[in-house]
């Protein structure tokens, strides 16, 4: 059976009607809770995660892990751009207070959900309560659903007031916006029995489906985020790297970073100002953070509530300096580069440039070097594919396997990917029907969500789970669909099926379908 795999430069592409995110459709690696690696170790990354921007940079969801009963509002007051902005949140003490602690890993997988599947106008997501869990990387069991239930609810009772601190990034202006981060919530089910099999239909807040649409979007280094073990390191890298960020500017990071211990406690949401305190609290996170080369230092100066938090990156001025001053001999302006070594990371950036600079060695004459470097440079492949002889930085061969002809990047991820795909497979084989199932029902909900209503669902997962149809093949043939423009199509054979006799029809397993 075909598999289809999917690559494109472009962040979002229009297909049936739906705008797709960027490479989701095999994100290897994710789905098989393991990191797939090309031969030289490193690991496979396919696609990119993303925070929006208003909402990593307001700090919305307090980092505390933990909350006094009583905390269920709070207000900040600032300057943007040299104007008076507020920021309040009111929230309920039946599900626990303000948003805090886990609603930050569990929004953020919300948010990326989203876009994986298609960022749609409506806001609309259809998923299942395991997909959130596992996205947020929180193990399933008992209590995270239950811990799940009360965080979906702070988020859609909760209420924030931005005024003249919230930024519209198609019109390039603050805004004032009142809204829940959720507008929309309900389940299949009882609301007091969210487990494994529910699914789950959100509605995202209008102004945050328009920022993430409107692409005002920072990149999430998840290599980083899954070697953070504290729910309250997480959330402070994500203010940190949020702040790091000019609104007007968002693709120039910056190296440093000073603020005021008391303000800073304030945005993080802390529902206390004393400095030892915030001090006691912070500290830990710090040390995670540096630990983890987030971070070069925190040092504190100055006594009492005038103390300074100085914060340095890991990733300031040295790195990728060699490649900047490489790309910059050949007359590049330093902030076009820097900008595409942001864009691109190091290992494309290094890949491209060097093919580059092979063209030019071999003899290349463009009318402009600096222009062809860029041209290079932000090509995906197809107008300046690689030389025969040519073998890119990233790529090492193996001594110990025959000379074959070069085959395209490209071709490359894409068998590297379908690889991964098929030896995830396999261990779903060996995991017995509950995995199964709940993959398939992950990637139905996500991707196809929308043309199902809840009791059709009900009746897909019955049908998943006792055998009638192959859950793997279900999955696969879906992606194929969305892939093709033909879901509607694809939705209807399936109920098609769903009641034709046991093993008969399009989804039931086949031989070769079994990874070896």
């Amino acid at each position: 059976m075909m598999i289809i795999l999917l690559f494109t430069s472009n962040f979002f592409f229009q297909t049936e009607g739906l705008i797709l995110r960027e490479e989701f459709l095999y994100d290897a690696a994710t789905l098989s809770g393991s990191k797939p690696t090309r031969k030289d170790s490193r690991p496979l990354e396919l696609r990119q995660r993303f925070d929006e921007l208003n909402l990593a940079r307001l700090g919305l969801i307090s980092i505390q892990e933990r909350i006094p009963d009583d905390f269920n509002r709070w207000e900040i007051e600032f300057e943007i751009d040299g104007q008076p902005a507020k920021l309040a949140c009111i929230s309920h003490a039946e599900y626990g207070g303000v948003p805090h602690g886990l609603d930050n890993d569990v929004f953020s997988a919300i948010v990326d959900l989203f876009i994986e599947a298609g960022a749609p106008a409506s806001g609309e997501l259809v998923v299942t309560a395991h997909a959130i869990l596992k996205r947020a990387g929180i193990d399933p069991n008992g209590r995270s659903y239950a811990n799940l239930h009360q965080s979906l609810h702070r988020l859609r009772t909760a209420i924030y007031t931005a005024k003249e601190a919230w930024r519209d990034h198609d019109k390039r202006q603050w805004t004032s916006v009142t809204f829940a981060h959720l507008e929309q919530l309900g389940y299949s089910g009882e609301h007091e029995n969210v487990g494994r099999g529910t699914v789950i239909r959100l509605e995202l807040a209008r102004q945050i489906v328009k920022s993430i649409r409107a692409k005002f979007l920072k990149p999430l280094d998840m290599g980083l985020l899954s070697r953070i073990e504290r729910p309250l390191a997480r959330a402070l890298y994500r203010l940190l790297d949020a702040r790091r960020y000019d609104p007007t500017q968002p693709d120039l990071p910056a190296v440093t970073l000073d603020v005021n211990l008391v303000d800073w406690a304030r945005e993080c949401k802390l529902n206390f100002t004393e400095a030892k305190r915030i001090r006691r609290a912070l500290d830990p996170a710090h040390e995670e953070l540096i630990a983890n080369g987030y971070l070069v230092s925190a040092e504190y100066s100055g006594r009492g509530a005038a103390q300074m938090i100085g914060y340095v990156f890991g990733d300031g001025p040295s790195r990728g300096d060699a490649l900047l001053g490489r790309v910059t001999k050949h007359g590049v302006g330093l902030p076009v580069a820097r900008n595409l070594l942001r864009r691109l990371g190091v290992d494309v950036f290094e890949d491209r440039l060097a093919k580059a600079e092979h063209l030019l060695e071999r003899g290349y004459k463009p009318n402009s070097k600096p222009g062809f470097l860029v041209d290079v440079l932000k090509d995906e492949g197809g107008k300046y594919p690689e030389p025969a002889e040519f073998s890119p930085p990233s790529v090492s061969k193996s001594r110990d396997e025959p000379e074959r002809p070069l085959r395209s990047r490209d071709d490359r991820a894409e068998e590297e990917a379908e690889r991964a795909l098929r030896e995830h497979e396999r261990q779903l084989r060996e995991s017995g029907t509950e995995a199964q199932v709940e993959y398939a029902m992950d990637r139905l909900t996500l991707m196809l969500g929308r043309h199902f209503d809840t009791r059709a669902l009900a009746q897909v997962r019955h049908a998943l789970e006792d055998g009638r149809v192959d859950p793997l093949v279900v999955a696969r043939e879906a992606i194929k669909a969305v892939v093709e423009n033909r879901a509607p199509h694809f939705v209807a054979e399936l109920r098609r099926v769903i009641d034709a006799p046991p093993m008969l029809g399009a989804f039931a397993g086949k031989a070769d379908d079994t990874p070896g």
